[in-house]
C-alpha cells in the first residue's frame, strides 16, 4: 500500500469523515468505522481507494487519538487473571534477578528464559526490564519480550510496543498485533492498529483491520 503525506486542517477533518464540527467523539467513531469498510482497500477491493483511506486515517487520528490526552489512569490494572494460579512456577523466580538475566545476559537462551520468565511471573513490575528488552539485538528477544507484555496486560506500553511496530519486520509485528489482541485492543493501542491498516503487507493490513473493526474501544 502507498504512502503519501497528507495535510489538512482540523475543518477538513471533519469534512473527509463527512460529519458536522460539532460532531461527538462517539459520532466521530462510527462515521470512521463505516468509512474504513467502505474504503480500505482490502475490504473495497480497490486499489485506487487507498489515497482516500489515507486521508479518512489521517483524519481520523488527529481528531481522535492525537487529541486525547493519555493518562495511565485510563488503564485498567485490576481483575488481571494473571499469575493468580498458585501453581505457576515462575512465581517462585524473583523478577529482580530474571530482569538481570534478561538485560545482561549474554546468550540468547538464558534472555529469551527469562523474558518469558517474567511474562509468566504476573508481576507488572517486570516491564522495567521488559521495556529493555524490546531494544534487544536479537528479534527472537524482543518478539519474547511483546509476548510477555501481552500477557501481562501493561497496557502503558502502548508507546513502546507502537515504536517496535514501525521498525520491525513482519513477524515482529505480528508479535505486536498478537499482543494488542490478547489486551482486548484497548484503544491505547490505536496508533498501532492504524499504522498496521496502511502496512504494506497484506497480512498485517488485514490483521490490524480485523483487530480495529472488532475493538470495543476505538470505533
Amino acid at each position: 500500500m502507498m504512502r503519501r503525506q497528507v495535510n489538512m486542517n482540523r475543518r477538513n477533518f471533519f469534512k473527509v469523515l463527512n460529519i458536522q464540527e460539532t460532531a461527538t467523539e462517539e459520532e466521530i467513531k462510527n462515521a470512521y468505522r463505516k468509512l474504513v469498510k467502505k474504503y480500505h482497500p482490502d475490504l473495497s477491493g480497490n486499489k485506487k481507494s487507498s489515497d482516500r483511506f489515507l486521508e479518512i486515517n489521517h483524519a481520523y487520528k488527529n481528531l481522535i487519538v492525537n487529541e486525547k490526552p493519555r493518562t495511565l489512569v485510563d488503564f485498567p490494572v485490576k481483575n488481571s487473571p494473571i499469575g493468580k494460579k498458585s501453581s505457576n512456577p515462575w512465581k517462585n523466580y524473583d523478577v529482580f534477578a530474571l530482569g538481570k538475566l534478561l538485560t545482561s545476559g549474554k546468550s540468547l537462551s538464558i534472555r529469551v528464559f527469562a523474558a518469558r520468565g517474567l511474562g509468566n511471573s504476573g508481576k507488572k513490575s517486570a516491564y522495567a526490564f521488559l521495556r529493555k528488552a524490546l531494544y534487544d539485538k536479537n528479534e527472537i528477544v524482543v518478539k519474547t519480550a511483546v509476548d510477555a507484555i501481552g500477557s501481562l496486560q501493561i497496557y502503558q506500553a502502548a508507546g513502546e510496543l507502537g515504536a517496535v511496530f514501525v521498525r520491525g519486520n513482519k513477524k515482529t509485528k505480528e508479535a505486536v498485533l498478537k499482543a494488542v489482541e490478547r489486551m482486548n485492543n484497548h484503544e491505547a493501542f490505536q496508533n498501532i492498529l492504524l499504522s498496521g491498516m496502511q502496512d504494506s503487507n497484506p497480512h498485517i493490513r488485514r490483521k490490524a483491520l480485523q483487530l480495529f473493526l472488532t475493538g470495543r474501544n476505538h470505533g
